[in-house]
């Protein structure tokens, strides 16, 4: 092979390669209706600093998403707490993915999410919640980050405050079956509101010593149940 035709098969596979890399990625992206994500963080504050972070974990972790289109494995993945989105990226560009009822599951490291409708102050609207438990009740939490803005210097605060994120408690919800999520507001309620084995579950609460508030100990009641 002379050196013309070489150099014309190695243009050719370089261009093949890197057309199957644009293909494949689009393909995801389509798939999945995914956008290209663009810096919030000048939105949100025309501060230079801003305190807190917005995201569950601030590194790419490498995931599973579950859709309607297929399973997508081996996506670096992150989550955008204020913004209640999914980031993945590819070749150095971060794409985003919305609260759809298309997308079933979502999993990277320990932590597994789900979409699904909750209705807040009469307004119903899909969300990321973490899947704590399923079985006859599934246990799910929101997590929560509060973006509070730059405070300038007054009378009575010589120093400017920074904006920051601040991340909240998680609020959890429940359902039975296939019914709408609740929120959960005390063990107790929860308890009450069983279809059945309402007895064996206040045993356990109260061999175990749950506290009616604590979410570990509402994730753990609702693991026993589950069990039964």
């Amino acid at each position: 092979m002379n050196f013309r035709m070489h150099y014309f098969l190695m243009t050719f596979l370089c261009l093949v390669t890197i057309t199957s890399v644009g293909q494949g990625l689009n393909n995801v992206a389509q798939r999945l209706v995914a956008r290209v994500a663009r810096n919030n963080m000048k939105d949100y504050n025309n501060s230079e600093k801003i305190e807190g972070t917005p995201y569950l974990n601030m590194d790419f972790i490498d995931g599973e998403v579950h859709s309607s289109k297929g399973k997508f494995t081996g996506l670096p993945l992150r989550y955008n707490i204020y913004e209640d989105q999914m980031e993945f990226e590819f070749n150095q560009v971060t794409y985003v993915l919305d609260p759809a009822p298309s997308l079933a599951k979502i999993a990277f490291a320990n932590y597994k999410f789900i979409v699904a409708e909750l209705e807040v102050k009469g307004t119903k609207k899909y969300h990321f919640l973490e899947l704590l438990d399923s079985g006859k009740v599934t246990l799910v939490s929101q997590k929560v980050v509060l973006f509070k803005p730059r405070e300038e210097p007054t009378a009575m605060q010589y120093q400017v405050k920074l904006a920051r994120f601040d991340r909240l408690n998680d609020v959890l919800y429940y359902r039975v079956g296939n019914g709408a999520l609740t929120k959960v507001s005390n063990l107790k309620k929860l308890i009450s509101s069983l279809p059945d084995k309402k007895e064996e579950a206040s045993s356990f609460a109260k061999t175990q010593n749950l506290s009616n508030t604590a979410d570990d100990d509402i994730v753990a009641l609702v693991k026993y149940y589950n069990s039964l």
